[in-house]
């Protein structure tokens, strides 16, 4: 029986015994029933008393959780469920129904573009036990909710000012080109990178476990959000320069320019086209040389995480590092690239970067690793 203690008399040396290996006291000792244990193993067919009782739990929580309540019932008429387990099995059930739906208002809010409440629904889903962020990427589903937090309000912001032009004929009729889209907004860059290393710290790198998402996954998701927002705002930046330098060319072509002759007048025009080119080419220059330094802040704390294994050998940190080379090489360019003056310096950076693009990309090749075909043009 049960609860008998010790029912066969077994020594303290055998019950030890019997609990490294999984027995329990009522078992007879395996080498009365099989002869040749433990110089021999044990067939595959034997189960002890624990197995069969663990499995039985388990059968009968999966059939409560996979399937209706109207199945619990039927379990506790068996008698086979005892009150506890018949309240613990529900209030399990109910809550992992609940922790699906909120998962899928979650998903729908987020292609819905209601940000905020995605945000919310994610918030609640984190901070319960049986969520577990790493697993079906939910991490990057929460990265995307913060790189887009106040979406709404920009769009609502944005269609109250298409209607007021839409009022004002003047502001039709000058109106000047949208900006170049981009993902996200880059006041929350930040934001997302204090949520990636929050999750490098707590999920480092596993050897004995390679294939669980760690900070193997969160790193090269971290470089590539940076690197995409400064190429975004470079962008963007250069748009809005575009922009009000054709307005204030707009404003100096009204200015009339003083007749003393044909000739004068057009050294006078050529003058100031020329000024206007050089002030353009030295704002652009500008932007690209603020560019570049941050692009160069990025590549060396690359640098710095690729000294350590396994970051040295990932395939997907070493194409990010050889794009973010061609991306500087590309930046060492000035704009007014037909003058000599100062161009060896710039044509230098840019064989030293294009060289550390080209290592990158060798490294991956040697680990049978895949490049895209316009990559391969540069080894």
């Amino acid at each position: 029986p049960s609860y008998v203690i010790n029912p066969r008399s077994h020594s303290p040396n055998t019950l030890r015994q019997f609990a490294v290996a999984g027995l329990s006291p009522e078992e007879d000792v395996p080498s009365k029933i099989y002869r040749h244990f433990p110089h021999q193993p044990l067939p595959d067919n034997y189960t002890t008393a624990r197995d069969r009782r663990g499995r039985s739990r388990r059968d009968r929580m999966k059939s409560a959780t996979s399937g209706s309540e109207a199945d619990v019932d039927t379990d506790v008429d068996d008698g086979r469920w005892s009150r506890a387990e018949q309240q613990l099995v529900k209030s399990y059930s109910h809550r992992m129904k609940h922790l699906n739906t909120m998962t899928a208002i979650m998903h729908r809010c987020l292609y819905d573009g209601d940000i905020e409440r995605a945000k919310r629904a994610f918030g609640m889903l984190v901070r319960t036990k049986e969520v577990d962020i790493r697993l079906n990427n939910m991490w990057a589903v929460g990265s995307e909710i913060l790189m887009r937090d106040g979406e709404e309000k920009r769009h609502q912001s944005k269609g109250k000012d298409v209607l007021h032009d839409d009022h004002d004929e003047q502001a039709t009729e000058g109106a000047s080109s949208k900006p170049p889209p981009r993902w996200g907004s880059a006041e929350n860059v930040e934001t997302v990178k204090r949520y990636l290393e929050i999750l490098i710290q707590q999920h480092p790198h596993d050897p004995h476990r390679p294939r669980l998402t760690s900070a193997v996954d969160f790193w090269p998701a971290l470089f590539s959000i940076e690197i995409y927002s400064i190429d975004a705002e470079f962008k963007r930046a250069l748009h809005r320069l575009d922009e009000q330098l054709d307005s204030t060319q707009d404003a100096e072509s009204d200015t009339p320019l003083s007749y003393a002759g044909s000739d004068d007048f057009e050294m006078q025009s050529l003058r100031r086209d020329e000024r206007r080119k050089s002030t353009k080419w030295a704002s652009k220059d500008e932007i690209r040389q603020d560019t570049r330094e941050a692009a160069q802040q990025i590549a060396t704390r690359m640098d710095q995480i690729m000294e350590n294994a396994p970051y040295d050998r990932h395939l997907e940190i070493l194409r990010l590092r050889g794009m973010v080379s061609l991306f500087i090489g590309d930046l060492h360019l000035p704009t007014r690239i037909v003058e000599k003056q100062g161009i060896e310096d710039k044509l230098q950076g840019l064989e030293y970067e294009l060289d550390k693009a080209r290592d990158f990309f060798r490294r991956i090749l040697e680990r049978k690793g895949r490049l895209e075909p316009w990559l391969m043009k540069f080894l």
